[in-house]
């Protein structure tokens, strides 16, 4: 359920509801005519995780039976229309630009740091790190044809190493992205907040090379098994901090799954009104 904040119930002994159960001012409540449909993939949800936990499943598989099918459920919603889930696993961050340099050696992540024989096992770990610089999917903006025309107007006129909306120039180039997603890969011990880190500097970067406005704050999502924790990326004194985690819900339980489906459908509603505005007026340069 999703309670009003200011309702009364007779039921004192019911257990209060949970801050994220609140209806904020903006309307983000099921539409009634899915009950049905989230209901069944609630269900299906749940038992697929304690499937993938048993089997200790891979990160792939978390993503085909557990993430996919909640977002799908979240973005089909009549509200939610006009956004995409895309799976950017092998999209890497183009050009090399926008990939992370170190400081104190300002060389690009793809040629690794400076050093020798005794940095071996650094330079190793570093190339290891930048292998899996991707994350595993993100949320972005469906684009009509006068959005996409102006679009290809816009990238005309740009070099060709520049003619993407975001930090990629594969398949995904044409697409805003608002959302981003980071599953935990099993048995390795590369932290996933530092692959989400990754892909959102580049992201930040991006932005700031176009001269885009760099003020609008970068979400991301990382599951952990039945776990999923919220960050956020803002702009701090021309650089890009990330915090987090918090705690986003869980697929251990009912409760813990219906906190993600509102959570998430209050982040595809901020895409949906706030980011699209945003790319309008900063990249098809439209006013509000």
């Amino acid at each position: 359920h999703v309670y009003d904040k200011d309702s009364d119930t007779p039921q004192k002994s019911r257990q209060p509801p949970f801050s994220w159960q609140y209806l904020p001012k903006e309307d983000n409540s099921i539409p009634a005519t899915h009950l049905d449909s989230l209901k069944a993939v609630v269900e299906q949800v749940i038992e697929a995780a304690a499937r993938n936990h048993a089997e200790g499943a891979h990160e792939g598989q978390w993503g085909m039976t557990v993430v996919t099918p909640l977002v799908i459920e979240v973005v089909r919603w009549p509200r939610n229309r006009g956004v995409r889930i895309m799976n950017v696993e092998t999209c890497s961050i183009e050009p090399s630009d926008l990939r992370i340099v170190r400081p104190s050696q300002q060389r690009s992540a793809s040629e690794g740091p400076r050093g020798n024989e005794k940095d071996a096992e650094a330079d190793e770990n570093w190339k290891e790190l930048m292998a899996a610089r991707m994350i595993d999917c993100c949320l972005g903006l469906f684009l009509d044809e006068s959005s996409r025309q102006t679009v290809n107007s816009r990238l005309k006129t740009l070099m060709d190493y520049e003619r993407s909306l975001n930090q990629s120039m594969s398949y995904i180039r044409h697409t805003p992205l608002f959302l981003d997603f980071e599953l935990k890969k099993t048995n390795q011990a590369r932290d996933p907040q530092v692959q989400l880190a990754i892909w959102q500097v580049a992201g930040y970067l991006k932005k700031k090379h176009q001269g885009w406005d760099t003020a609008i704050p970068i979400p991301g999502i990382v599951v952990n098994g039945h776990q999923w924790h919220y960050y956020i990326a803002f702009e701090r004194n021309d650089g890009l901090i990330l915090v987090g985690p918090q705690r986003f819900g869980s697929t251990e339980s009912i409760s813990g799954v219906h906190e993600i489906v509102y959570k998430l459908n209050v982040l595809v509603r901020w895409g949906v009104r706030k980011y699209q505005a945003w790319f309008k007026e900063q990249v098809l340069g439209l006013t509000r």
